[in-house]
């Protein structure tokens, strides 16, 4: 099977540079999924018990 499009350096130089952008464009959800999940997890139940908090108001 043939090549639609012919060998060059710069074809060569645009591919890595679009993975290594893909990679940088995915570090961020990446590090939130692995690292800084669970203060997030936390922070979201703590809201959570708050809105299913009973309130009494006094006057």
């Amino acid at each position: 099977m043939s090549n639609p499009v012919p060998y060059s350096g710069f074809a060569e130089l645009l591919s890595e540079g679009l993975m290594i952008g893909g990679w940088v464009a995915m570090w961020r959800p990446m590090e939130i999924f692995l690292y800084r999940w669970w203060p997030i997890v936390r922070r979201r139940r703590t809201y959570i018990r708050l809105a299913e908090m009973p309130v009494t108001v006094i006057t």
